[in-house]
Protein backbone atom coordinates (compact mmCIF):
# COMPACT_ATOMS: atom_id res chain seq x y z
CA UNK A 1 0.00 0.00 0.00
CA UNK A 2 1.12 3.54 -0.69
CA UNK A 3 -0.20 6.79 0.80
CA UNK A 4 0.03 10.01 -1.19
CA UNK A 5 -0.57 13.55 0.06
CA UNK A 6 -1.04 15.99 -2.85
CA UNK A 7 -0.56 19.64 -1.87
CA UNK A 8 -0.85 23.18 -3.16
CA UNK A 9 2.38 25.12 -3.06
CA UNK A 10 0.94 28.59 -2.54
CA UNK A 11 -0.23 28.01 1.05
CA UNK A 12 1.90 24.98 1.91
CA UNK A 13 -1.18 23.02 3.03
CA UNK A 14 -1.63 19.51 1.74
CA UNK A 15 -4.93 18.68 0.13
CA UNK A 16 -6.37 15.19 0.42
CA UNK A 17 -5.36 11.60 1.18
CA UNK A 18 -4.98 8.95 -1.48
CA UNK A 19 -4.46 5.23 -0.90
CA UNK A 20 -2.81 3.27 -3.72
CA UNK A 21 -2.26 -0.44 -4.18
CA UNK A 22 1.16 -1.29 -5.59
CA UNK A 23 1.52 -4.46 -7.68
CA UNK A 24 5.26 -5.18 -8.09
CA UNK A 25 4.68 -8.05 -10.51
CA UNK A 26 2.63 -6.00 -12.94
CA UNK A 27 4.55 -2.83 -12.10
CA UNK A 28 1.28 -1.02 -11.65
CA UNK A 29 -0.33 1.31 -9.12
CA UNK A 30 -4.07 1.40 -8.47
CA UNK A 31 -5.98 4.11 -6.61
CA UNK A 32 -8.16 2.45 -3.97
CA UNK A 33 -9.61 5.36 -2.01
CA UNK A 34 -9.18 9.08 -1.50
CA UNK A 35 -10.29 11.79 0.92
CA UNK A 36 -10.44 15.50 0.19
CA UNK A 37 -9.14 17.19 3.31
CA UNK A 38 -6.97 20.25 3.93
CA UNK A 39 -4.17 19.41 6.36
CA UNK A 40 -1.03 20.91 7.86
CA UNK A 41 0.85 17.78 8.87
CA UNK A 42 0.32 14.17 9.85
CA UNK A 43 1.65 11.55 12.28
CA UNK A 44 1.76 7.84 11.56
CA UNK A 45 1.76 4.99 14.10
CA UNK A 46 2.83 1.87 12.18
CA UNK A 47 1.94 -0.70 14.86
CA UNK A 48 -1.80 -0.20 14.26
CA UNK A 49 -1.50 1.74 10.97
CA UNK A 50 -3.02 4.81 12.59
CA UNK A 51 -2.73 8.17 10.84
CA UNK A 52 -3.40 11.46 12.67
CA UNK A 53 -4.06 14.43 10.38
CA UNK A 54 -3.85 18.05 11.55
CA UNK A 55 -6.44 20.37 10.04
CA UNK A 56 -8.67 23.28 11.00
CA UNK A 57 -7.80 26.97 11.34
CA UNK A 58 -5.02 26.47 13.91
CA UNK A 59 -4.20 22.86 13.13
CA UNK A 60 -5.86 21.83 16.41
CA UNK A 61 -8.56 19.74 14.74
CA UNK A 62 -7.13 16.22 14.68
CA UNK A 63 -8.64 13.65 12.36
CA UNK A 64 -7.66 9.98 12.90
CA UNK A 65 -7.60 7.47 10.04
CA UNK A 66 -6.89 3.74 10.20
CA UNK A 67 -5.37 2.22 7.06
CA UNK A 68 -6.02 -1.51 7.16
CA UNK A 69 -7.21 -4.27 4.84
CA UNK A 70 -6.81 -2.15 1.72
CA UNK A 71 -9.08 0.63 2.95
CA UNK A 72 -9.05 3.92 4.85
CA UNK A 73 -11.32 4.04 7.90
CA UNK A 74 -12.09 7.55 9.07
CA UNK A 75 -12.61 7.92 12.82
CA UNK A 76 -14.25 10.73 14.75
CA UNK A 77 -12.25 13.95 14.62
CA UNK A 78 -11.64 15.96 17.76
CA UNK A 79 -10.28 19.38 18.64
CA UNK A 80 -7.52 19.87 21.18
CA UNK A 81 -6.62 22.89 23.24
CA UNK A 82 -2.93 23.81 23.04
CA UNK A 83 -2.68 27.35 24.46
CA UNK A 84 -3.14 29.37 21.30
CA UNK A 85 -1.78 32.92 21.48
CA UNK A 86 -0.25 35.65 19.31
CA UNK A 87 3.13 33.97 19.59
CA UNK A 88 1.74 30.47 19.15
CA UNK A 89 -0.88 30.58 16.44
CA UNK A 90 -0.80 26.98 15.29
CA UNK A 91 -0.37 23.50 16.73
CA UNK A 92 2.89 22.06 15.47
CA UNK A 93 3.76 18.50 14.56
CA UNK A 94 6.51 18.29 17.19
CA UNK A 95 3.93 19.02 19.91
CA UNK A 96 1.77 15.95 19.21
CA UNK A 97 2.72 12.32 19.87
CA UNK A 98 1.10 8.90 19.48
CA UNK A 99 2.03 6.64 22.38
CA UNK A 100 0.99 3.23 23.66
CA UNK A 101 0.38 2.83 27.41
CA UNK A 102 -1.14 -0.22 29.11
CA UNK A 103 -2.64 -1.73 25.94
CA UNK A 104 -4.27 1.58 24.99
CA UNK A 105 -3.38 4.22 22.40
CA UNK A 106 -3.17 7.86 23.47
CA UNK A 107 -2.67 11.10 21.58
CA UNK A 108 -0.36 13.30 23.68
CA UNK A 109 -0.51 17.07 23.11
CA UNK A 110 2.06 19.44 24.61
CA UNK A 111 0.26 22.56 25.86
CA UNK A 112 1.47 25.83 27.36
CA UNK A 113 -0.27 28.72 29.08
CA UNK A 114 -3.55 26.85 29.55
CA UNK A 115 -3.79 27.73 33.24
CA UNK A 116 -1.01 30.31 33.62
CA UNK A 117 2.03 31.55 31.73
CA UNK A 118 4.56 29.83 33.99
CA UNK A 119 3.67 26.21 33.40
CA UNK A 120 3.00 23.69 30.68
CA UNK A 121 1.27 20.35 30.63
CA UNK A 122 0.60 17.38 28.41
CA UNK A 123 -2.94 16.30 27.59
CA UNK A 124 -3.52 12.60 26.94
CA UNK A 125 -6.50 11.78 24.72
CA UNK A 126 -7.61 8.16 24.85
CA UNK A 127 -8.41 6.48 21.54
CA UNK A 128 -11.40 4.15 21.28
CA UNK A 129 -12.12 1.12 19.10
CA UNK A 130 -15.58 2.56 18.46
CA UNK A 131 -15.34 4.72 15.34
CA UNK A 132 -18.37 6.73 16.49
CA UNK A 133 -16.75 7.68 19.80
CA UNK A 134 -14.74 10.89 20.03
CA UNK A 135 -11.32 10.50 21.72
CA UNK A 136 -11.66 11.78 25.27
CA UNK A 137 -9.28 13.71 27.50
CA UNK A 138 -8.13 11.07 29.99
CA UNK A 139 -5.13 12.59 31.80
CA UNK A 140 -3.31 15.88 32.19
CA UNK A 141 0.39 15.56 33.00
CA UNK A 142 1.38 18.64 35.00
CA UNK A 143 4.93 19.78 34.16
CA UNK A 144 5.16 22.92 36.35
CA UNK A 145 7.79 24.48 34.07
CA UNK A 146 8.10 26.10 30.67
CA UNK A 147 10.60 25.85 27.85
CA UNK A 148 11.58 23.26 25.28
CA UNK A 149 10.20 19.76 25.89
CA UNK A 150 10.43 16.41 24.17
CA UNK A 151 8.54 13.24 24.95
CA UNK A 152 9.08 9.49 24.90
CA UNK A 153 6.51 6.81 25.63
CA UNK A 154 7.90 3.38 26.54
CA UNK A 155 7.80 0.91 29.45
CA UNK A 156 4.17 2.13 29.83
CA UNK A 157 5.61 5.42 31.04
CA UNK A 158 5.47 8.95 29.70
CA UNK A 159 8.97 10.44 29.95
CA UNK A 160 9.16 14.18 29.37
CA UNK A 161 12.59 15.70 28.76
CA UNK A 162 13.11 19.37 29.67
CA UNK A 163 16.02 21.00 27.90
CA UNK A 164 16.90 24.03 30.04
CA UNK A 165 16.79 22.19 33.40
CA UNK A 166 18.37 19.06 31.87
CA UNK A 167 15.88 16.84 33.67
CA UNK A 168 13.46 14.10 32.69
CA UNK A 169 10.05 13.77 34.33
CA UNK A 170 8.61 10.27 34.79
CA UNK A 171 4.82 9.79 34.69
CA UNK A 172 2.98 6.52 35.34
CA UNK A 173 -0.78 6.62 34.76
CA UNK A 174 -1.06 3.02 35.99
CA UNK A 175 -0.57 3.84 39.66
CA UNK A 176 -3.66 3.30 41.81
CA UNK A 177 -3.73 6.82 43.21
CA UNK A 178 -4.03 8.29 39.70
CA UNK A 179 -7.74 7.45 39.47
CA UNK A 180 -8.34 8.98 42.91
CA UNK A 181 -6.83 12.33 41.91
CA UNK A 182 -8.95 12.75 38.80
CA UNK A 183 -7.23 13.33 35.48
CA UNK A 184 -4.43 15.61 36.76
CA UNK A 185 -1.19 13.75 37.30
CA UNK A 186 2.12 14.96 38.71
CA UNK A 187 5.55 13.43 38.02
CA UNK A 188 6.28 10.25 39.93
CA UNK A 189 9.88 11.38 40.12
CA UNK A 190 12.49 13.46 38.30
CA UNK A 191 15.82 12.25 37.04
CA UNK A 192 18.46 13.10 34.46
CA UNK A 193 19.81 11.21 31.50
CA UNK A 194 23.28 9.70 31.77
CA UNK A 195 25.51 8.82 28.86
CA UNK A 196 26.44 5.14 28.82
CA UNK A 197 30.11 4.20 28.89
CA UNK A 198 29.85 2.51 25.50
CA UNK A 199 28.44 5.68 23.89
CA UNK A 200 30.89 8.03 25.61
CA UNK A 201 33.80 5.85 24.48
CA UNK A 202 33.04 6.80 20.88
CA UNK A 203 33.83 10.47 21.56
CA UNK A 204 37.05 12.19 22.53
CA UNK A 205 35.05 14.91 24.27
CA UNK A 206 32.08 14.81 26.61
CA UNK A 207 28.83 13.87 24.89
CA UNK A 208 26.42 16.74 25.43
CA UNK A 209 23.08 15.72 26.89
CA UNK A 210 19.75 17.51 26.33
CA UNK A 211 21.24 19.12 23.24
CA UNK A 212 19.11 21.57 21.21
CA UNK A 213 20.10 19.48 18.18
CA UNK A 214 18.32 16.42 19.49
CA UNK A 215 15.35 15.05 17.57
CA UNK A 216 13.15 12.50 19.37
CA UNK A 217 11.43 9.51 17.79
CA UNK A 218 9.01 7.12 19.42
CA UNK A 219 9.18 5.07 21.43
CA UNK A 220 12.67 5.78 22.86
CA UNK A 221 15.00 6.97 20.08
CA UNK A 222 17.20 10.06 19.90
CA UNK A 223 19.18 11.44 17.00
CA UNK A 224 21.77 14.21 17.34
CA UNK A 225 22.54 15.69 13.94
CA UNK A 226 25.43 17.79 15.28
CA UNK A 227 27.56 14.72 16.04
CA UNK A 228 25.84 12.12 13.86
CA UNK A 229 24.49 9.92 16.67
CA UNK A 230 21.38 7.75 16.60
CA UNK A 231 20.81 6.13 19.98
CA UNK A 232 18.12 5.04 22.42
CA UNK A 233 16.97 5.87 25.94
CA UNK A 234 16.81 3.03 28.44
CA UNK A 235 15.34 2.96 31.94
CA UNK A 236 16.26 0.63 34.79
CA UNK A 237 13.10 0.28 36.92
CA UNK A 238 15.05 -1.00 39.95
CA UNK A 239 16.99 2.28 40.20
CA UNK A 240 13.70 4.11 40.77
CA UNK A 241 14.03 3.03 44.41
CA UNK A 242 16.48 5.92 44.80
CA UNK A 243 13.69 8.37 43.92
CA UNK A 244 10.47 6.74 45.19
CA UNK A 245 10.43 6.74 48.99
CA UNK A 246 7.05 5.06 49.38
CA UNK A 247 7.77 1.32 49.14
CA UNK A 248 4.21 0.50 48.14
CA UNK A 249 4.38 2.89 45.17
CA UNK A 250 7.82 1.55 44.29
CA UNK A 251 6.53 -2.03 44.21
CA UNK A 252 3.62 -0.95 42.04
CA UNK A 253 6.07 0.83 39.75
CA UNK A 254 8.16 -2.35 39.44
CA UNK A 255 5.07 -4.47 38.83
CA UNK A 256 3.85 -2.14 36.08
CA UNK A 257 7.23 -2.38 34.34
CA UNK A 258 7.00 -6.19 34.10
CA UNK A 259 10.44 -6.70 35.61
CA UNK A 260 11.72 -10.28 35.98
CA UNK A 261 9.68 -12.23 38.50
CA UNK A 262 12.69 -12.85 40.72
CA UNK A 263 13.40 -9.10 40.97
CA UNK A 264 9.86 -8.27 42.05
CA UNK A 265 9.71 -11.12 44.57
CA UNK A 266 13.05 -10.12 46.06
CA UNK A 267 11.89 -6.54 46.59
CA UNK A 268 8.51 -7.68 47.92
CA UNK A 269 10.16 -10.02 50.41
CA UNK A 270 12.52 -7.30 51.57
CA UNK A 271 9.60 -4.95 52.22
CA UNK A 272 7.44 -7.44 54.13
CA UNK A 273 10.31 -8.82 56.22
CA UNK A 274 11.37 -5.29 57.16
CA UNK A 275 7.71 -4.44 57.91
CA UNK A 276 7.73 -1.48 55.52
CA UNK A 277 4.21 -2.11 54.24
CA UNK A 278 0.85 -1.72 55.92
CA UNK A 279 -1.39 -4.77 56.09
CA UNK A 280 -3.87 -3.09 53.73
CA UNK A 281 -1.11 -2.46 51.22
CA UNK A 282 0.01 -6.09 51.34
CA UNK A 283 -3.60 -7.11 50.65
CA UNK A 284 -3.65 -4.81 47.59
CA UNK A 285 -0.43 -6.37 46.29
CA UNK A 286 -1.90 -9.85 46.65
CA UNK A 287 -4.95 -8.60 44.74
CA UNK A 288 -2.71 -7.54 41.82
CA UNK A 289 -1.14 -10.97 41.67
CA UNK A 290 -4.42 -12.89 41.97
CA UNK A 291 -6.16 -10.77 39.34
CA UNK A 292 -3.27 -11.32 36.93
CA UNK A 293 -3.67 -15.10 37.28
CA UNK A 294 -7.45 -14.81 36.86
CA UNK A 295 -7.09 -12.68 33.71
CA UNK A 296 -4.66 -15.16 32.23
CA UNK A 297 -7.21 -17.94 32.75
CA UNK A 298 -9.96 -16.03 30.94
CA UNK A 299 -10.58 -16.83 27.26
CA UNK A 300 -9.14 -14.20 24.94
CA UNK A 301 -11.52 -12.57 22.50
CA UNK A 302 -10.60 -12.40 18.85
CA UNK A 303 -11.31 -9.23 16.92
CA UNK A 304 -12.12 -11.21 13.80
CA UNK A 305 -15.17 -12.65 15.53
CA UNK A 306 -16.67 -9.23 16.30
CA UNK A 307 -17.14 -8.04 12.74
CA UNK A 308 -14.83 -5.04 13.27
CA UNK A 309 -13.20 -3.93 10.03
CA UNK A 310 -10.11 -2.56 11.73
CA UNK A 311 -8.22 -2.91 15.00
CA UNK A 312 -6.52 -0.12 16.93
CA UNK A 313 -3.71 -2.27 18.26
CA UNK A 314 -1.49 -0.87 20.98
CA UNK A 315 1.79 -2.44 21.96
CA UNK A 316 0.99 -5.33 24.27
CA UNK A 317 1.55 -4.86 27.98
CA UNK A 318 2.36 -8.17 29.63
CA UNK A 319 1.86 -8.50 33.35
CA UNK A 320 4.14 -10.37 35.69
CA UNK A 321 2.53 -13.73 36.40
CA UNK A 322 3.45 -14.82 39.91
CA UNK A 323 1.99 -18.18 40.83
CA UNK A 324 0.92 -19.39 44.26
CA UNK A 325 4.06 -21.47 44.69
CA UNK A 326 6.17 -18.34 44.08
CA UNK A 327 4.49 -16.47 46.93
CA UNK A 328 4.56 -19.47 49.26
CA UNK A 329 8.20 -20.23 48.54
CA UNK A 330 9.41 -16.64 48.84
CA UNK A 331 7.24 -15.29 51.66
CA UNK A 332 5.53 -17.97 53.71
CA UNK A 333 8.28 -20.48 54.52
CA UNK A 334 9.06 -18.95 57.89
CA UNK A 335 12.50 -19.47 59.45
CA UNK A 336 12.63 -20.99 62.94
CA UNK A 337 14.34 -17.91 64.37
CA UNK A 338 11.37 -15.63 63.65
CA UNK A 339 9.94 -14.00 66.75
CA UNK A 340 6.34 -14.51 67.82
CA UNK A 341 5.42 -11.04 66.57
CA UNK A 342 6.94 -11.78 63.16
CA UNK A 343 5.05 -15.06 62.90
CA UNK A 344 1.83 -13.31 63.91
CA UNK A 345 2.39 -10.70 61.20
CA UNK A 346 3.13 -13.27 58.51
CA UNK A 347 0.05 -15.23 59.51
CA UNK A 348 -1.97 -12.10 58.72
CA UNK A 349 -0.25 -11.97 55.32
CA UNK A 350 -1.19 -15.60 54.66
CA UNK A 351 -4.83 -14.95 55.48
CA UNK A 352 -4.89 -11.89 53.21
CA UNK A 353 -3.38 -13.92 50.39
CA UNK A 354 -6.00 -16.62 50.90
CA UNK A 355 -8.73 -13.97 50.73
CA UNK A 356 -7.30 -12.53 47.50
CA UNK A 357 -7.28 -15.96 45.85
CA UNK A 358 -10.84 -16.75 46.87
CA UNK A 359 -12.18 -13.32 45.86
CA UNK A 360 -10.80 -13.90 42.37
CA UNK A 361 -12.32 -17.41 42.25
CA UNK A 362 -8.95 -19.15 42.09
CA UNK A 363 -8.42 -22.67 43.37
CA UNK A 364 -6.12 -22.60 46.37
CA UNK A 365 -3.24 -25.03 46.13
CA UNK A 366 -3.42 -27.76 48.80
CA UNK A 367 0.24 -27.31 49.71
CA UNK A 368 -0.36 -23.73 50.83
CA UNK A 369 -3.31 -24.76 53.00
CA UNK A 370 -2.18 -28.09 54.40
CA UNK A 371 1.54 -27.51 54.82
CA UNK A 372 1.71 -23.77 55.51
CA UNK A 373 -1.44 -21.97 56.64
CA UNK A 374 -3.22 -24.53 58.84
CA UNK A 375 -0.05 -25.76 60.64
CA UNK A 376 0.94 -22.14 61.29
CA UNK A 377 -2.47 -21.35 62.80
CA UNK A 378 -2.43 -24.49 64.93
CA UNK A 379 1.16 -23.96 66.04
CA UNK A 380 0.41 -20.40 67.12
CA UNK A 381 -2.76 -21.39 68.95
CA UNK A 382 -5.25 -19.69 66.60
CA UNK A 383 -7.59 -22.66 66.91
CA UNK A 384 -10.84 -20.78 67.38
CA UNK A 385 -10.05 -18.60 64.36
CA UNK A 386 -9.23 -21.71 62.34
CA UNK A 387 -12.55 -23.13 63.52
CA UNK A 388 -14.38 -20.13 62.05
CA UNK A 389 -12.50 -20.32 58.76
CA UNK A 390 -13.38 -23.99 58.42
CA UNK A 391 -16.96 -23.56 59.58
CA UNK A 392 -17.70 -20.87 57.00
CA UNK A 393 -15.61 -22.69 54.37
CA UNK A 394 -13.15 -19.88 53.88
CA UNK A 395 -10.63 -22.71 53.70
CA UNK A 396 -11.81 -25.16 51.00
CA UNK A 397 -12.50 -28.82 51.82
CA UNK A 398 -9.91 -31.49 51.10
CA UNK A 399 -9.29 -35.02 52.35
CA UNK A 400 -5.68 -34.28 53.25
CA UNK A 401 -6.71 -31.27 55.32
CA UNK A 402 -9.38 -33.29 57.14
CA UNK A 403 -6.86 -35.91 58.25
CA UNK A 404 -4.48 -33.17 59.35
CA UNK A 405 -7.22 -31.70 61.55
CA UNK A 406 -7.78 -35.11 63.12
CA UNK A 407 -4.12 -35.31 64.07
CA UNK A 408 -4.56 -32.21 66.25
CA UNK A 409 -7.61 -33.46 68.12
CA UNK A 410 -5.78 -33.34 71.45
CA UNK A 411 -5.21 -29.58 71.10
CA UNK A 412 -8.78 -28.70 70.12
CA UNK A 413 -11.48 -31.38 70.20
CA UNK A 414 -13.97 -29.60 67.84
CA UNK A 415 -11.52 -30.27 65.01
CA UNK A 416 -12.81 -33.86 64.88
CA UNK A 417 -16.34 -32.83 63.99
CA UNK A 418 -15.03 -30.26 61.51
CA UNK A 419 -12.96 -32.97 59.84
CA UNK A 420 -15.93 -35.37 59.70
CA UNK A 421 -18.16 -32.68 58.20
CA UNK A 422 -15.50 -31.93 55.62
CA UNK A 423 -15.13 -35.59 54.62
CA UNK A 424 -18.90 -35.96 54.44
CA UNK A 425 -19.21 -32.96 52.09
CA UNK A 426 -16.51 -34.37 49.84
CA UNK A 427 -18.62 -37.52 49.38
CA UNK A 428 -15.63 -39.72 48.58
CA UNK A 429 -14.54 -40.80 52.06
CA UNK A 430 -17.26 -43.09 53.40
CA UNK A 431 -14.88 -45.80 54.58
CA UNK A 432 -12.58 -43.23 56.19
CA UNK A 433 -15.47 -41.69 58.13
CA UNK A 434 -16.55 -45.10 59.43
CA UNK A 435 -12.97 -45.88 60.50
CA UNK A 436 -12.74 -42.55 62.33
CA UNK A 437 -15.99 -43.17 64.20
CA UNK A 438 -15.00 -46.72 65.11
CA UNK A 439 -11.61 -45.55 66.36
CA UNK A 440 -13.42 -43.17 68.69
CA UNK A 441 -15.81 -45.87 69.97
CA UNK A 442 -18.76 -44.35 68.12
CA UNK A 443 -19.98 -47.52 66.46
CA UNK A 444 -23.67 -46.58 66.73
CA UNK A 445 -22.97 -43.23 65.04
CA UNK A 446 -21.07 -45.11 62.32
CA UNK A 447 -24.11 -47.31 61.62
CA UNK A 448 -26.42 -44.30 61.56
CA UNK A 449 -24.09 -42.60 59.09
CA UNK A 450 -24.15 -45.67 56.83
CA UNK A 451 -27.93 -45.87 57.09
CA UNK A 452 -28.26 -42.24 56.00
CA UNK A 453 -26.34 -43.12 52.84
CA UNK A 454 -28.03 -46.52 52.45
CA UNK A 455 -24.62 -48.18 52.49
CA UNK A 456 -24.97 -50.43 55.52
CA UNK A 457 -25.09 -53.55 53.33
CA UNK A 458 -21.80 -52.69 51.65
CA UNK A 459 -19.53 -52.64 54.68
CA UNK A 460 -18.04 -55.41 56.77
CA UNK A 461 -20.63 -55.87 59.50
CA UNK A 462 -18.34 -58.12 61.54
CA UNK A 463 -15.93 -55.23 61.97
CA UNK A 464 -18.71 -53.10 63.43
CA UNK A 465 -19.88 -55.94 65.68
CA UNK A 466 -16.33 -56.50 66.88
CA UNK A 467 -16.03 -52.80 67.69
CA UNK A 468 -19.37 -52.87 69.51
CA UNK A 469 -18.13 -55.68 71.74
CA UNK A 470 -15.73 -53.21 73.31
CA UNK A 471 -18.71 -51.20 74.59
CA UNK A 472 -21.38 -51.87 77.20
CA UNK A 473 -24.05 -54.57 76.97
CA UNK A 474 -26.71 -52.27 75.53
CA UNK A 475 -24.56 -51.25 72.56
CA UNK A 476 -23.48 -54.86 71.96
CA UNK A 477 -27.09 -55.98 71.99
CA UNK A 478 -28.30 -53.16 69.69
CA UNK A 479 -25.54 -53.54 67.10
CA UNK A 480 -25.69 -57.34 66.94
CA UNK A 481 -29.49 -57.29 66.73
CA UNK A 482 -29.27 -54.79 63.85
CA UNK A 483 -27.07 -57.07 61.74
CA UNK A 484 -28.85 -60.25 62.84
CA UNK A 485 -32.17 -58.86 61.59
CA UNK A 486 -30.62 -57.84 58.26
CA UNK A 487 -29.46 -61.45 57.91
CA UNK A 488 -27.97 -62.45 54.61
CA UNK A 489 -28.36 -58.92 53.21
CA UNK A 490 -25.18 -57.92 54.99
CA UNK A 491 -21.90 -58.04 53.11
CA UNK A 492 -20.39 -61.50 52.59
CA UNK A 493 -23.41 -63.12 54.33
CA UNK A 494 -21.90 -62.61 57.76
CA UNK A 495 -24.70 -64.52 59.52
CA UNK A 496 -23.33 -67.75 58.05
CA UNK A 497 -19.72 -67.17 59.03
CA UNK A 498 -18.01 -68.93 61.95
CA UNK A 499 -17.05 -65.63 63.55
CA UNK A 500 -20.69 -64.53 63.51
CA UNK A 501 -21.67 -67.79 65.21
CA UNK A 502 -19.20 -67.04 67.99
CA UNK A 503 -20.70 -63.58 68.49
CA UNK A 504 -24.18 -65.15 68.44
CA UNK A 505 -23.26 -67.36 71.38
CA UNK A 506 -21.97 -64.32 73.27
CA UNK A 507 -25.08 -62.37 72.30
CA UNK A 508 -27.39 -64.99 73.80
CA UNK A 509 -25.69 -64.60 77.17
CA UNK A 510 -25.79 -60.79 77.28
CA UNK A 511 -29.18 -60.63 79.02
CA UNK A 512 -31.24 -63.33 80.77
CA UNK A 513 -34.94 -63.86 80.11
CA UNK A 514 -36.05 -61.72 83.03
CA UNK A 515 -34.01 -58.71 81.86
CA UNK A 516 -35.34 -59.02 78.33
CA UNK A 517 -38.94 -59.29 79.55
CA UNK A 518 -38.51 -56.27 81.82
CA UNK A 519 -37.08 -54.27 78.92
CA UNK A 520 -40.06 -55.19 76.76
CA UNK A 521 -42.53 -54.06 79.44
CA UNK A 522 -40.72 -50.76 79.84
CA UNK A 523 -40.73 -50.22 76.08
CA UNK A 524 -44.46 -51.05 75.89
CA UNK A 525 -45.34 -48.68 78.72
CA UNK A 526 -43.30 -45.87 77.10
CA UNK A 527 -45.04 -46.45 73.76
CA UNK A 528 -48.57 -46.29 75.24
CA UNK A 529 -47.99 -43.34 77.58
Amino acid sequence: MLMHYPHLSHNQRKIGLELYQVNPEKKSVKLLKSYNISLYWYLYYPYSQLLIVSCGVAGALLNPFVIQNGSIHRLMKFEVEFGRSNTRSRLLEREVFIISIYNTLYIAVLRSGIHDSTSSDIALYKMSMDRTEVPKLAHILHLDMVGAFALHGFHNLVIVHHQSSRTSLIFDIGLEEVSKNGCILYPLYKTSLNCSDSLQAKFSHEFKLYSPFWVMFQPNLITDASVGVFTSVLLDPVEAENYIEDKYRYLRFLYNRCVPKSVFLENLRHCVVANKLKLKQVKHIFDWLAKAIARRCQPTSKYNDTGVKYVLMAEQHEEIVIEQEDIVGNLFLLPDDYTLDQKQRFLQYMLRYLTALLENKLEVQPYFLNEILVPTMIGMGHLERLHQLLLYRIIPDSKQLAFQLLSHEAKYSPLVQLALDMLSRLGTATEEIVEILIARNLVVEAIRFLESLQLADKVNGLKLIESAWKENRLIRYAVFSYFFERGSKAKNCITTSEQFEEFLKKFETLFDDEEIEAARRNFYSMSTS
